[in-house]
């Protein structure tokens, strides 16, 4: 495992990957939905058995990026660009306005909540760390849309001072 948080290093590679993958796309096969939703599920599959393997034989700690990353990223990217239309949903636009809130404040919701357990209920990562990343996902969302809402609330109390004065 890379036991780093050096997103910006990563996020680099996969973009330079993701560039690549749209420039070999046209040669890959255009499998059915069914098929790429289960060539991403075998791959997460893959690596919780990778993170198992580690984490029980090697005492190696839990982390974020493994050997099996790549091929999870692939097979997501290829998903993305085969079937464009699986992810026109309104509700995944709608998130999608999100993700820089997202990207700046889950590392505080993130610490936040790990400080305050006891590091045994995120330890399995099936029952831990999968719902983990559902709730500070949906936890960053429900605080930046309470901040645009306080936002735009704070600027139509300035605008009416603005009236009267």
């Amino acid at each position: 495992p890379i036991k780093t948080r050096d997103a910006l290093f990563f996020a680099m590679f996969f973009v330079f990957f993701g560039y690549k993958i749209k420039g070999i796309s046209d040669k890959v096969p255009d499998y059915s939905t069914k098929m790429l939703f289960l060539l991403i599920l075998a791959t997460l599959c893959i690596q919780v058995i990778e993170g198992g393997i580690l984490f029980k034989v090697f005492r190696a700690g839990l982390t974020t990026y493994y050997a099996t990353t790549p091929f999870i990223v692939f097979s997501i990217f290829i998903l993305i660009d085969k079937k464009p239309d699986l992810f026109s949903h309104p509700l995944i636009t709608k998130v999608g306005t999100y993700t820089l809130g997202i990207y700046l404040i889950h590392p505080v919701i993130l610490r936040s909540i790990l400080s305050f357990e006891n590091n045994k209920i995120f330890s399995s990562v099936l029952a831990g760390q999968v719902p983990l990343v559902f709730f500070v996902i949906v936890l960053s969302c429900l605080i930046i849309w309470l901040y645009r809402k306080f936002k735009a609330l704070l600027k139509n109390k300035i605008q009416s001072i603005k009236w009267i004065v």
